[in-house]
């Protein structure tokens, strides 16, 4: 069926068409720009069209899209897989956006007839393999590796793109009957046979980057190699343009390409065991003496060279203790956790010690933030001024420096963007490129800040209004004053964004009302005001913490209520949470589990708690155990309803680096 290229202006009313990248029976992909985003980055987006357009194909093709769209999201926070920027439906036709990748892929480095050397060989197997580790470790299979999809960036470094698992949907293999579809995707001559059967295993994969070897040591395309008739095997060894093949490389490739898959290695890190075991094989092997006497050297040259190279040496290490000195101030270490605990009492019962893997921080958190969608966690610390981007998923760390103290640290509900706030300043940070975006300096200090996906910023100050701040321009618009607008008591309001992120919600100081307003970039209406109950000396508290699904909230007070309709006057019937600390409003010390309510308790806030939300009762309680001799106390809690973890910022009771937990809660 024939697949016209986009006719329409804009995609999804961002992505602006530049021309087709590529086209397959899958869909097709083009080269954009992202109109919404200042300096309009490029993208790639890729259309992905359901094979058949009924109703029931429709319906699959949507849970199987979004389904397979949040795994690329995952497998983007890998620093050698672009990053997932969007996935949207839209006519009934589905669209990825990633981040593009500058270069070439390496099937323009494989001309035929042309051979690799054994050492660039081996150095892309080492690096296309870890990238698999992690991949293969997602429990996620390619399924069509070939150079094409193999990018070099402008700085050599190799990027895997075009995961096949989201193209079933275009396929006429899917059925709508089946809830669990594998259909048969991948290139002739890089697919094994268990692959074209519709049955792709992990190490499909490695077979595919076995013939992508060969191709490169033969200069032969896999389609062109002959195969034994009676065993199915690749025949390549008397192709190979290199003389002296080292015959354990010859050994891992052929173990590699094994036409039944129960004979290949069984996943990346077996290959490249055996990788590092090749390497440090050649480092021994022994040369002809005719060879070596061929190359004698006078000593007195010889013992200037000796000489040289021990300065050298001397002078590199000397250089490199001094950059990892740098770095360990920015590093994650894994802590060592004393096993003898001093559990804290909880009436004439002990609190069992909370568990999980502790990671150690180089740096003392001032505020923090996460994304769930893309498990990534942000924080923020001074002396020096940084922000850290963690993946909880790679575990990969990097920092950003900032010119100012930080004192607040937020996401956009996309996690594309932070926003750290400073006295005077705010300083708008982007996460897919890592780099600051935009300072903007303001004339009062900020008390609170949102930042929402369609590129805004919100905050209250001293002032008794919001300002509304277009990050693409800086231009900042002010709510007006008088008429309704005298009367919400905004000054250094405390604001929450409602998860479908065109509501904003201002708790005011002293906690005795909220106003909501419905936002629209510059636009700030006011629609609702709720109440605190009526009871003489009840008050909200002083922040708000607002459920994924927005059906209810929950103050740093612990007072929780059903979220009431975002219109209209309305007085709050809420619920106090059994707490024994309720102050705490610079914490992030709930989070929201699928039927349960997290909760950070106790004065310090040293135990961690279960609340089920219908009888506000503990149903399990834990201690948060020292480091050691020093108490550590909870600052920041975060939970992935996804991976059903918990992820908690610690950190000593008298301040100082702390300890990052993450871990499952067991009742």
């Amino acid at each position: 069926m024939d697949t016209p290229r986009p006719t329409f202006g804009l995609l999804a009313q961002r992505y602006r068409i530049i021309r087709q990248l590529g086209d397959g029976g899958f869909g097709q992909t083009f080269l954009a720009t992202d109109e919404q985003f200042p300096g309009q980055p490029q993208c790639v987006v890729k259309q992905l069209r359901p094979y058949r357009a009924t109703p029931q194909t429709l319906q699959l093709a949507r849970r199987l899209f979004f389904s397979e769209a949040e795994v690329l999201s995952q497998l983007g926070e890998h620093p050698q897989i672009p990053h997932l920027l969007a996935y949207f439906e839209e006519n009934d036709e589905f669209y990825l956006v990633q981040e593009y990748i500058e270069g070439a892929d390496i099937e323009t480095e494989l001309t035929p007839g042309k051979t690799w050397s054994e050492v660039k060989v081996i150095r892309l197997l080492r690096e296309v393999l870890t990238i698999l580790q992690f991949v293969h470790g997602q429990n996620v299979i390619h399924r069509d590796l070939k150079p094409a999809n193999i990018r070099r960036r402008t700085n050599g470094e190799l990027v895997l793109i075009d995961f096949g698992a989201v193209k079933q949907i275009g396929e006429p293999g899917m059925k709508p009957d089946k809830t669990k579809v594998t259909v048969a995707i991948g290139t002739p001559g890089y697919a094994p046979s268990e692959q074209t059967q519709g049955k792709p295993r992990l190490n499909s994969d490695l077979y595919a980057l076995g013939m992508i070897a060969i191709q490169a040591l033969t200069g032969i395309e896999p389609e062109h190699l002959p195969e034994d008739p009676h065993t199915g095997e690749v025949i390549w060894h008397d192709r190979i343009g290199q003389k002296n093949l080292n015959p354990l490389l010859r050994q891992v490739l052929d173990r590699m390409v094994r036409y039944d898959f129960r004979q290949r290695y069984p996943d990346a890190a077996a290959v490249l065991a055996d990788l590092a075991d090749l390497g440090s094989r050649r480092a021994t092997v022994l040369r002809p003496i005719q060879q070596l006497n061929r190359k004698r050297v006078h000593p007195v040259v010889a013992i200037a060279i000796i000489t040289t190279l021990i300065i050298a040496i001397f002078v590199g290490v000397v250089q490199h203790l001094v950059r990892q000195m740098a770095l360990d101030a920015a590093s994650l270490q894994p802590a060592t956790i004393s096993p003898a605990v001093s559990p804290l009492t909880e009436g004439e019962e002990s609190l069992p010690p909370l568990t999980g893997q502790a990671t150690a921080l180089n740096v003392t958190v001032t505020a923090a933030a996460y994304n769930a969608n893309l498990n990534r966690l942000v924080m923020v610390a001074a002396n020096p001024n940084q922000l850290y981007v963690y993946s909880l998923l790679s575990q990969r760390l990097q920092n950003i420096p900032l010119g100012d103290v930080p004192r607040q640290v937020v996401l956009d509900p996309a996690g594309q963007r932070a926003a750290v706030v400073h006295d005077q300043r705010i300083t708008v940070v982007n996460l897919q490129r890592n780099q600051v975006e935009r300072v903007i300096d303001r004339p009062m200090a900020i008390a609170s800040l949102v930042i929402t996906a369609n590129g805004w910023l919100y905050h209250s100050s001293d002032h008794d209004r919001l300002f509304a701040i277009n990050i693409a321009t800086g231009e900042t618009v002010a709510e007006q004053e008088g008429g309704a607008m005298a009367s919400h008591l905004l000054t250094r309001s405390s604001l929450t964004l409602h998860p479908n992120g065109r509501t904003l919600l201002a708790l005011t100081p002293g906690g005795t009302l909220i106003h909501v307003f419905s936002i629209n970039g510059a636009e700030i209406v006011p629609i609702a005001t709720w109440t605190a109950p009526s009871e003489e000396g009840l008050t909200l508290g002083d922040r708000l913490w607002i459920s994924p699904d927005g059906q209810q909230a929950i103050t740093n007070q612990g007072d929780r209520f059903p979220l009431p309709r975002l219109q209209g006057s309305q007085t709050l019937q809420t619920q106090r949470l059994p707490l024994a600390n309720t102050t705490a409003p610079e914490y992030d010390r709930f989070a929201f589990a699928p039927g349960q309510i997290l909760a950070l308790d106790g004065v310090p806030l040293q135990k961690l708690s279960h609340i089920a939300p219908q009888t506000l009762s503990h149903s399990q309680t834990w201690q948060i155990p020292p480091q050691g001799e020093t108490p550590h106390v909870g600052r920041h809690l975060f939970f992935n309803p996804r991976s059903q973890e918990y992820y908690l910022l610690t950190q000593p009771q008298g301040g100082g680096p702390g300890v990052l937990w993450r871990g499952t809660l067991e009742q």
